[in-house]
């Protein structure tokens, strides 16, 4: 089933859109969120 997965497009839209950002993003994604996070945490504690 999962063998023509580059031809032949998903039942599900938000499946194809998952797929689409992971070839994409998931390299630097992760990394963004993370630092994304982390830039959050110190403007709490800087308010705090």
């Amino acid at each position: 089933m999962h063998r023509n997965s580059k031809t032949r497009r998903p039942l599900r839209g938000d499946g194809e859109y998952r797929k689409h950002r992971d070839k994409r993003q998931s390299r630097y994604y992760w990394k963004r969120e993370r630092t994304a996070v982390k830039r959050e945490i110190q403007k709490t504690r800087e308010e705090s």
